[in-house]
């Protein structure tokens, strides 16, 4: 007998179960997955499915394909995606560029740091916040909290030429 507020088990007669999403099981014999099938299997898991075996066809891990699906695929595994899933292959093999640097070709540079990668920077991080490249790194290219957005947005005289320009004449009176 369930306890107050749990569900009751299925009927011993019933010869499918229906779970959330729509998909079912139909089992041969009750009270074992031998012989069970999984029905309606469309939509999400059907997804999962081909993203899973493309993942294994590859060697790629799930993060890696799932960045190039989201850059280069609309999120949809289809003959189109397929199609330019080969030129970015081609293209790693070709120029053997890191993927979130190649990926930045097709789709918005990546900040965010996944937490498996902390140790690593992200694409904007080693373009726009290095010594390397900038030193000192100027205050225009900070991130907000989430790594999204730029932490000051809207012109700044001392880094657009433009705006200094126009701060310049301001000033003059013209």
């Amino acid at each position: 007998m369930p306890g107050p507020g749990q569900p009751s088990p299925p009927e011993p007669t019933s010869p499918g179960i229906v779970i959330v999403f729509g998909i079912s099981i139909t089992f041969s014999a009750l009270c074992t997955l031998e012989g069970a099938t999984l029905n309606r299997l469309d939509g999400a898991l059907a997804r999962i499915h081909c993203f899973l075996r493309l993942q294994r066809a590859l060697g790629w891990t799930i993060r890696d394909l799932d960045r190039v699906l989201t850059a280069v695929g609309d999120n949809a595994i289809d003959g189109l995606f397929l199609v330019r899933l080969m030129y970015v292959k081609q293209l790693l093999d070709k120029f053997g560029l890191p993927l979130d640097e190649l990926l930045s070709w097709w789709a918005n540079i990546e900040t965010t740091v996944y937490p498996q990668d902390e140790e690593q920077r992200s694409l904007y991080e080693r373009l726009f916040l290095s010594n390397a490249v900038l030193n000192p790194v100027d205050d225009a290219f900070v991130l907000d909290e989430r790594q999204t957005e730029l932490a000051t947005i809207g012109p700044d005289e001392r880094t657009h030429p433009h705006d200094r320009r126009r701060a310049r004449d301001q000033r003059r009176g013209s």
